[in-house]
């Protein structure tokens, strides 16, 4: 059984239909794509799956649980969870302390207890503490952890928003456009840390991206979208020869 399943998901706003009937599913252990040119619907189709905004129709199931129009918090709760394109931090705090607060969340470190200082609410923030440390130094951000967010430069802002994202513990992220704006060397070190993602973490990851080298790549299987619909779904070989994409989408790269 596929971990996602998308189900004629649609979604209009007013006159126009930005995700139109679209059929998806992405396995367990899975690394998929989700391409298409600007406009084509790809990430209103990730804010629809993650609860930002509510279908115009059709189904969403994670992990065989119907979650369609559920709330980002539910959603990512039952450990489905995103990252944006424009990388949402806390900029104020430090690499440290945005992780720290976003294991908080997952561990639900409650008020009466912080204020206090009950013994339950000291373990759980010594464990916060502790996976925070260990989600930092995978994403290999140990050298950063005292910077502030905003300081970061943006290869690093892309490397924190995800480990924001796994201090949630999902069982799928969904990546908005990881490796964009990177130079060659950021790619292939946010590349390599995607696969272990999934090799070492055993966390299936379903991305948008526009730079085919990633895609390529990084993904078994790519599902392929233009004016709201799936044109092509496949290899990355099957893809790259597929002429209704190279039309659609790597055409217009070219």
């Amino acid at each position: 059984m596929p971990l996602l399943e998308l189900r004629g998901l649609s979604k209009a706003f007013g006159g126009l239909t930005a995700v139109s009937a679209v059929d998806m599913d992405v396995n367990e252990g899975e690394i998929r794509g989700l391409i298409g040119p600007n406009g084509a619907g790809k990430s209103t189709l990730f804010s629809v799956v993650s609860g930002f905004y509510k279908p115009t129709g059709g189904k969403v199931a994670f992990n065989g649980e119907d979650i369609t129009g559920l709330k980002p918090h539910v959603i990512a709760s039952k450990g489905l969870v995103r990252t944006f394109q424009a990388t949402i931090l806390f900029h104020q705090l430090t690499v440290m302390e945005n992780v720290t607060a976003a294991v908080h969340i997952k561990a639900n470190v409650g008020l009466v207890g912080g204020l206090f200082n009950l013994p339950s609410t000291r373990k759980k923030v010594a464990h916060a503490e502790k996976r925070a440390k260990e989600i930092i130094e995978f994403m290999k951000l140990g050298e950063l952890t005292e910077m502030f967010a905003a300081s970061l430069p943006h290869g690093y802002q892309r490397a924190l928003g995800v480990a924001v994202a796994l201090a949630a513990e999902p069982k799928m992220v969904m990546l908005d456009e990881p490796v964009t704006g990177m130079n060659a060397e950021e790619q292939d070190t946010m590349m390599g840390l995607i696969r272990r993602i999934r090799t070492d973490l055993g966390i299936s990851v379903l991305l948008v991206e526009h730079t085919m080298r990633a895609v390529m790549g990084l993904c078994e299987r790519i599902t392929v979208m233009d004016f709201g619909k799936k044109i092509a779904e496949g290899s990355p070989k099957e893809i790259s020869e597929n002429p209704a994409v190279i039309e659609a989408y790597l055409g217009a790269e070219a």
